[in-house]
């Protein structure tokens, strides 16, 4: 089936859309001035989306999504029902570890708020603030009116204060220590001023949002057994593939260090290995390398019949991994998770004038 974007998403987003501009002229203006413009890109975003796996593709993300559940006390929630969870736990955080689903699960709760159209999602990156000129109410303004033309303060602040929207803060871990402190105040503060609309933070453990006043601390779930099997099943489109991945997950023998596979992140890295390296490795040093071999050599040796391709670093193996190592170490000192251009060429000149690269 042809994949046709512009009229998938408009017809997504239409409903809530036109919804909304019912309610009065400031609404009607308030899309017509940006927030219509935000709601199709933000969906197109996520709506079509490339995963560890689907690499350089586009996939229909309801195609490859298995569900991501997270408890708090004895609930225990897929986020597929999220009116009324939200009704019932208004103000949420999302704690889990490196890979285990909260980036694709915001993307799944911002894409069901689309369809329920009860709320509007505003998805914000909180990294964005470190080196930001403004604060959180600005970087939301700014990410929403795109425009030029803005309504006025009064204006918007009632909008704002309605209580039909629903704020999704990404990676609250990945803000500067030196600037934490202000940030959170920035939260706090948006969060108090805007308190009728919903809000969910997702950090990883030990972050210190445990310290927020209002919100209900939820913890990802590991994957079960049943849950590894089920993201095999939607993750792997060849049948064939899929009997030999999940034969090997099954096997007795492998139990031990089963705990592998419980991740997301770490099981799909397993499935993009898995034909260079079919088992499961004791050592999580050696599955990191498994996944390396195959990433280094990925086209060469699964897609294109085994044909060398150009190196245009004309680096070798060896002294690929070592820039990897040296770039890695660099960017954890630096606290970056995401790299700019300007960034990437600092940190690979950085790792040049300590080598005889």
């Amino acid at each position: 089936m042809n994949i046709t974007p512009n009229v998938e998403i408009t017809s997504l987003i239409k409903p809530i859309v036109d919804g909304f501009k019912l309610i009065n002229d400031e609404w009607n203006n308030f899309f017509e001035i940006g927030l219509s413009d935000y709601l199709y890109s933000q969906t197109e975003k996520y709506y079509f989306t490339n995963t560890f796996i689907h690499r350089s593709e586009k996939v229909r993300f309801n195609d490859i999504y298995y569900p991501v559940k997270a408890s708090y006390k004895e609930l225990t929630s897929d986020f597929d029902n999220i009116e009324n969870l939200f009704t019932d736990y208004k103000n949420i955080t999302i704690v889990g570890s490196a890979g285990s689903g909260k980036t694709t699960l915001i993307k799944h709760i911002f894409l069901q708020a689309i369809q329920i159209k009860s709320k509007i999602p505003i998805l914000i990156e909180l990294r964005n603030l470190n080196e930001y000129n403004g604060d959180l109410e600005k970087l939301i303004t700014d990410k929403i009116l795109k425009s030029k033309v803005k309504p006025s303060d009064t204006i918007f602040k009632r909008t704002l204060e309605s209580g039909k929207f629903l704020f999704l803060l990404d990676g609250y871990d990945e803000i500067f220590s030196d600037k934490k402190q202000e940030i959170n105040r920035q939260i706090e503060l948006f969060v108090d001023s805007y308190s009728k609309n919903s809000f969910l933070i997702t950090t990883r453990p030990g972050s210190g949002i445990e310290s927020f006043p209002r919100f209900y601390d939820f913890k990802v779930c590991s994957l079960n057994d049943d849950d590894v099997i089920g993201f095999i099943s939607k993750i792997v489109d060849e049948e064939e593939k899929k009997e030999r991945v999940k034969q090997i997950v099954l096997d007795p023998k492998n139990s031990n260090y089963y705990e592998f596979l419980r991740n997301p992140l770490l099981l799909s890295m397993f499935i993009m290995a898995f034909e260079n390296h079919p088992e499961i490795p004791k050592r999580k040093s050696a599955f990191y390398r498994n996944v390396f071999d195959t990433l280094y050599s990925r086209h060469d040796g699964i897609t294109k019949n085994s044909f060398p391709r150009e190196k245009i670093t004309k680096l070798q193996r060896d002294d690929f991994e070592e820039v990897l190592s040296v770039f890695s170490y660099l960017t954890l000192i630096d606290g970056q998770y995401s790299f700019t251009y300007e960034y990437l060429t600092d940190v690979l000149n950085r790792v040049k004038s300590t080598s005889d690269y």
